[in-house]
């Protein structure tokens, strides 16, 4: 029993030792095996995809204290009030529905996105969009899948009072006992049109973001999608607009990342 008791401490220490290695470092900064390990299995990557998206994060993080952006207390949590009452919930709620761990890695999640918002912004404030009719007319042109929208779209609504359980399904394709499901059919006649824009641009068998309406959760599952119509120029130049300019600031931001990672020191130690 001593023998077996000291071969699976040797064997313990030996792992730990492994999963805490240095994997890389990106100018000085370190990733381990283990944050690699861990963000494969909560985001279902390969490893070079998770060792890209923290190479990424490090970069990211370096530019938020160039910038020397920084997020205090108040405004976390009236950015997150801000977010939550758009689905009719509260910072006070989401507090009650977690435990205090829980709650405490959802707020330190929020200040990271909200870090990298405000870097973006940072960024893009000086950039220049094209905001010419002969920009927007080639984009219209050139991107035609975007502006055609589905007149008749067939849904399975699905809701819960668990947003977990949604979240479940999304990744194991296992539908809870308790999960409520609905097929339907939208139309103009039955739902906004934004809506409808928005599943549009979705595939068929594809989810939305989760949704909460007071203490239930629903997503949409596309089905099927027919009646499409091309939505003219002149009517949706504003929303033209807006898309070529997101397009343009997603580009320069790709493109300043990349050059960044082009220069940054990455050494792989594994």
């Amino acid at each position: 029993m001593r023998i077996f008791l000291l071969l699976f401490m040797i064997f313990a220490l030996s792992y730990a030792r492994q999963i805490n290695a240095i994997a890389l470092t990106v100018d000085q900064e370190i990733i381990t095996e283990y944050e690699i390990s861990k963000l494969m299995q909560e985001k279902k990557i390969s490893k070079q995809e998770a060792i890209n998206e923290l190479i990424d994060d490090k970069l990211e993080l370096a530019e938020i204290k160039k910038y020397k952006i920084f997020v205090n207390k108040f405004e976390l949590e009236n950015e997150m009030n801000k977010m939550l009452m758009q689905s009719n919930s509260s910072l006070n709620q989401l507090k009650a529905n977690l435990s205090k761990k829980d709650f405490q890695k959802a707020k330190e999640n929020f200040k990271k996105q909200l870090e990298k918002r405000r870097l973006y912004e940072a960024l893009v404030s000086a950039y220049k969009v094209d905001t010419s009719e002969q920009g927007l007319r080639s984009y219209y042109d050139s991107n035609p899948d975007d502006f055609v929208i589905f007149t008749q779209i067939s849904v399975e609504v699905l809701s819960s009072s668990e947003a977990s359980e949604l979240e479940k399904l999304k990744t194991s394709k296992r539908k809870a006992a308790s999960i409520q499901s609905e097929s339907v059919i939208l139309s103009p006649q039955n739902s906004d049109i934004r809506l409808l824009a928005f599943l549009s641009r979705l595939k068929p068998g594809e989810y939305t973001p989760i949704m909460q309406n007071n203490d239930i959760f629903m997503m949409y599952k596309v089905k099927n999608k027919e009646q499409a119509q091309t939505l003219p120029f002149d009517e949706i130049k504003s929303e033209i607009t807006n898309l070529y300019a997101s397009k343009q600031r997603e580009e320069y931001l790709s493109d300043y990342f990349n050059k960044l990672r082009a220069k940054a020191d990455i050494k792989y130690l594994r």
